[in-house]
């Protein structure tokens, strides 16, 4: 489904981080079937793949040029991945917030985007 430029979609989008999603892939506008036929095999090839989301779709947007793919909106958490193999990107942010105060470099740097996501839906 596509939003207006009124943003429809992504208003949309938050209210389905606010219930539990944790990445939601919308559209700004109208796109062409055409558009979405060129990206959408390559973006599932690379989630499939066990690739970050926001890296696969950077990846895919930069690879091919279409006129609609600034128009895509990847809201909530990039770093999601499909594999059953548990990254740090994957834990809870109470785990992250733990580890952080604990002196974990790694889970201190994965914590701003998830504030800043939880401060976007407050």
């Amino acid at each position: 489904a596509c939003g207006d430029c009124d943003g429809h979609l992504l208003k949309y989008a938050t209210a389905l981080l606010e219930r539990g999603a944790k990445t939601v892939l919308a559209a700004l506008g109208q796109l062409d079937a055409r558009d979405i036929k060129a990206l959408l095999p390559r973006l599932l090839q690379g989630w499939h793949a066990g690739e970050r989301i926001g890296q696969t779709l950077h990846t895919v947007q930069t690879a091919i040029s279409w006129w609609g793919k600034g128009r895509l909106c990847l809201l909530g958490a990039g770093e999601l991945r499909m594999t059953a193999v548990e990254a740090q990107a994957d834990w809870p942010t109470d785990r992250l917030a733990e580890r952080a105060r604990a002196g974990d470099d790694a889970a201190l740097q994965s914590l701003p985007p998830r504030l800043t996501l939880a401060c976007f839906l407050a």
